[in-house]
C-alpha cells in the first residue's frame, strides 16, 4: 500500500462475521496502524493515514 489510505481484497469467504488480524510490517512515518473491515466478500484494510512509501501489511481470515 504506498500512497493509498484504503486497500480492497475481494474474497468470497469473508463475511460480515469474520475476524481479521491486521498487522504493518514495514515502517512508515505517516501509516502507523490498520484497521480491518470485513463485509461479504470483501476485505477493507484502512490506515490511520496514506502511506509515504511501500507498507507491507499482513492479514490473517478467521471465519466462525
Amino acid at each position: 500500500v504506498n500512497g493509498s489510505q484504503s486497500y480492497f481484497i475481494t474474497n468470497g469467504l469473508v463475511t460480515v462475521n469474520s475476524i481479521v488480524v491486521a498487522t504493518i510490517n514495514s515502517a512508515d512515518s505517516a501509516a502507523l496502524s490498520v484497521q480491518a473491515i470485513p463485509t461479504a466478500g470483501l476485505l477493507q484494510l484502512k490506515a490511520n493515514a496514506a502511506a509515504n512509501a511501500d507498507c507491507d501489511i499482513s492479514f490473517q481470515i478467521l471465519t466462525p
